[in-house]
């Protein structure tokens, strides 16, 4: 059975392949909105956004899409630092690259040029094993700067002999999204699962 259902995803993927394709065109402003794709609109918009659908035709960008679908996620949002939104702004498409005869895959994000990193993409490829994630491998991040999933923080310490205090800086691990693109390994699942 679940061999069957791996076919019946697989083959989503490839169908469902142009219409994802389509909405990356369209977000990016590199093909007009044809007034078939949005004959149901007057169902989702209010009266005053009808009368512009006519003049949003055309192929335009829309920027900061996928930052916003990203930030509808609850744990998404949660996993996001302060300076994530600034990076995520410029992130042009997000898809999944499925390995053909293996059930692993790959999430892709692209990015147009921005201050934070040198990728133009970054890949976050999964390694499944009964159905179960077992390993990760990421692409490294080239920071620019500013290291978003790592800060430095202030610690007083005191000296027990001398009684003296003194402030010493450590770099930590910060909460952003992009720490994500780590590599991860989980050697025995089953440890994992008795843990949760």
């Amino acid at each position: 059975m679940k061999d069957a259902c791996r076919v019946v995803e697989k083959n989503y993927l490839k169908l469902d392949a142009p219409v994802l394709q389509a909405t990356s065109d369209i977000v990016n402003g590199k093909r007009n909105i044809s007034k078939d794709e949005i004959k149901d609109a007057d169902k989702y918009l209010q009266p005053d956004e009808i009368q512009k659908i006519d003049e949003s035709l055309g192929a335009r960008k829309i920027e900061g899409y996928w930052s916003k679908c990203l930030n509808q996620s609850k744990i998404i949002k949660e996993s996001m630092g302060n300076d994530d939104e600034q990076l995520l702004k410029s992130l042009q498409n997000i898809y999944v690259v499925d390995e053909e005869g293996t059930d692993n895959f790959t999430i892709v994000f692209e990015f147009s040029e921005n201050e934070f990193i040198t990728n133009p993409k970054l890949e976050k490829k999964f390694y499944l094993k009964n159905d179960m994630a077992v390993k990760s491998e990421s692409t490294k991040i080239e920071w620019k700067g500013k290291n978003l999933c790592m800060k430095e923080v202030k610690k007083k310490q005191k000296n027990k002999k001398t009684g003296q205090h003194r402030v010493v800086n450590k770099t930590v691990e910060a909460k952003s999204f992009f720490t994500l693109f780590r590599d991860l390994e989980c050697e025995n699942m089953n440890v994992m699962e008795a843990n949760e």
